[in-house]
């Protein structure tokens, strides 16, 4: 399901007392999407990008002509996510979502953390959700399954803004996660987001992935390679917020 993010909609106290509520990122997090990209760039437009090539510590995408975008001066080719005349690499592989990459391992430690820890795990993206909406339920759908259903390891998909827009948009993200989610854990691969997290009180923990390991001053005892270290550094950090495991 999804859930507009409106302050009509606050965190339940007596519930968050109980169980905690973990925040995950999709792009960079759940799935690959930066290295998706830019397979499908490269194999359409014969370049050789790597995803440091593309993507920066805060996982934004280079749209330079060239390097990200590819412009059509004949007008034959539309953009069908905004109409325009360029391919996007990073749009054109979250609408490829028959060729999603899930990262390794992050529906076994979900699937943990929400045995073990009872815990309520909501995906928060910076996708446009006018475009894209219908896409992300689908991939969740069916790599995670979202909704109320014991078998469903995601509850709520959110929304929190354009991803071009992150330098207006994102600075909200705290403040989302902490008012209106009230999220106990947050999983990142932006460094800028992550720490947008961390100030706003939220314990954050960053995937580390080859765009993101350098540039920043982003705290290594905070970073995890993959989700079994995630699961540890969470399960670590729940413990000494006062959460005991409900489940072995």
């Amino acid at each position: 399901m999804t859930q507009e993010l409106t302050a009509e909609q606050p965190a339940n106290p007596e519930i968050l007392e109980q169980h905690p509520v973990i925040v995950v990122d999709i792009d960079g997090v759940l799935f690959d999407t930066p290295q998706h990209a830019v397979n499908r760039w490269n194999a359409k437009h014969g370049t050789t990008y790597v995803v440091e090539d593309i993507f920066d510590h805060n996982a934004k995408h280079n749209k330079e002509r060239g390097v990200g975008r590819h412009y059509h001066d004949d007008g034959s080719e539309i953009d069908p996510v905004t109409g325009e005349r360029f391919d996007d690499i990073f749009y054109g592989a979250q609408k490829d979502i028959a060729n999603y990459l899930l990262m390794p391992g992050a529906r076994e430690v979900l699937a943990r953390l929400k045995r073990e820890y009872g815990a309520s795990v909501h995906a928060l993206t910076a996708r446009d959700k006018s475009n894209l909406e219908d896409a992300t339920l689908t991939a969740l759908g069916e790599h995670f399954g979202v909704g109320e259903a014991e078998e469903h390891l995601i509850d709520e998909l959110h929304f929190s803004g354009d991803p071009d827009f992150i330098g207006e948009t994102q600075a909200d993200k705290g403040t989302i996660l902490r008012d209106k989610l009230g999220a106990h854990i947050m999983v990142e691969d932006s460094i800028a987001n992550a720490k947008s997290s961390k100030k706003a009180n939220v314990a954050t923990f960053v995937l580390s992935r080859a765009y993101n390991q350098t540039g920043h001053d982003w705290s290594s005892e905070e970073t995890a390679p993959d989700w079994n270290t995630l699961y540890r550094l969470i399960s670590k950090s729940l413990d000494e917020q006062g959460f005991r495991k409900v489940r072995r």
